[in-house]
């Protein structure tokens, strides 16, 4: 099997836009459950952001291959169709631990395998983690 052609986008790919407002209810619901039942530091670690160092958690989620987030959670927790029909990644998390409750503000620092995505739909990935980022860690 071709693996390229698997992760190509296909021409009846939902647009940009639609991926995108998709994956930020993803984000605001299934992520955040998702860092609650996570460890804060450990594998994930911690980020630099402006001078100040923030423990970060990891969030592990399998999207289609044009982007479109389908679940967020462990590979041994998923069912196994959605495991082998999508594409892994990982939002590493930076936390300010200094709010009320740290769901208050979160930047999405990196997408962990990324790359293994067709370039629209890790345009799309990313504009989620931006929009994610503008509305949850004000500059």
């Amino acid at each position: 099997m071709n693996e390229k052609k698997i992760f190509e986008k296909s021409a009846e790919a939902e647009s940009s836009e639609a991926i995108v407002a998709h994956n930020l209810e993803m984000l605001k619901g299934d992520m955040q459950r998702l860092i609650l039942r996570e460890s804060i530091g450990g594998n994930a670690g911690g980020e630099k952001i402006d001078g100040k160092k923030y423990p970060c958690v990891a969030a592990n989620g399998f999207a289609d291959k044009g982007g479109k987030i389908i679940a967020f959670g462990n590979f041994q927790e998923m069912n196994p169709d959605v495991v082998s029909d999508n594409i892994g990644f990982t939002m590493r998390i930076a936390l300010d631990l200094n709010t009320k409750t740290f769901t208050q503000r979160m930047k999405i620092t990196s997408i962990l395998g990324i790359e293994k995505f067709a370039p629209d739909a890790q345009k799309a990935l990313r504009s989620v983690a931006d929009a994610w980022n503008a509305e949850n860690w004000p500059e």
